[in-house]
């Protein structure tokens, strides 16, 4: 109790909103916060398990996403107090699912949101960059004709590269083999290999190594 007074001042609404809500409410993200634009399914699988915690929040405390729409029903609320950051989430991460298919899964966007939220100081200025983190998206599109994006951050500076694979583990286009600086990146692959010549459709894995980090992924070539 003397945590959550001190650190995260916040009332529980109810740990039951299916009445108000339905069985699968669309957490939305307040503007001007960390989570800003987003937007996701929450479901719990059947009505019996899919009660999600609805807050309020009190004094500091700042709403960062909420069930449905507006108003004092608080899906997650944080609060920075000194150098202390805390943020508490009304569902479990295993329940988010997406609400479009942009490539990128809303529970590794809603994670990466946290990461950077958690790692920027409280007295840094808002025009300023957050700390950077690892991380290898998912390419978009996803299938792709005729090319893709792939988007990827590294926490340090350091020697690094990005490669495209095929399934028997060959190596098909070198994208990137560089030194990578702190912070975010993105690379086009356009389907042609390093001789050139358009690839045929399939499964393809990219790649990324860059210092103390290595992450693969997969993505579909359509012709």
């Amino acid at each position: 109790m003397t945590f959550k007074s001190t650190y995260i001042t916040y009332t529980l609404t109810t740990s039951n909103h299916v009445p108000s809500y339905g069985i699968s409410p669309l957490g939305r993200g307040i503007a001007g916060e960390c989570f800003d634009g987003d937007t996701f399914f929450l479901y719990g699988g059947c009505p019996l398990i899919n009660d999600f915690d609805v807050m309020t929040p009190v004094g500091t405390t700042v709403k960062q996403l909420a069930y449905n729409a507006a108003g004092n029903n608080a899906a997650v609320v944080s609060k920075v107090t000194g150098n202390a950051r805390v943020m508490i989430s009304g569902f479990s991460f295993i329940y988010i699912r997406d609400d479009d298919e942009n490539g990128v899964m809303d529970r590794t966007k809603h994670l990466f949101d946290i990461m950077v939220w958690m790692s920027t100081s409280p007295n840094q200025p808002t025009d300023t960059k957050p700390v950077a983190v690892n991380v290898l998206q998912q390419n978009y599109p996803n299938p792709f004709n005729p090319q893709t994006t792939i988007a990827f951050s590294v926490k340090e500076r350091g020697p690094g590269s990005l490669k495209i694979y095929s399934v028997a583990g060959e190596l098909v286009r070198t994208l990137a083999n560089e030194e990578f600086g702190a912070g975010p990146h993105t690379k086009v692959w356009d389907g042609r290999d390093d001789a050139g010549q358009t690839v045929s459709s399939g499964v393809y894995f990219y790649r990324l190594v860059a210092k103390n980090f290595t992450q693969t992924r997969k993505m579909v070539a359509l012709k």
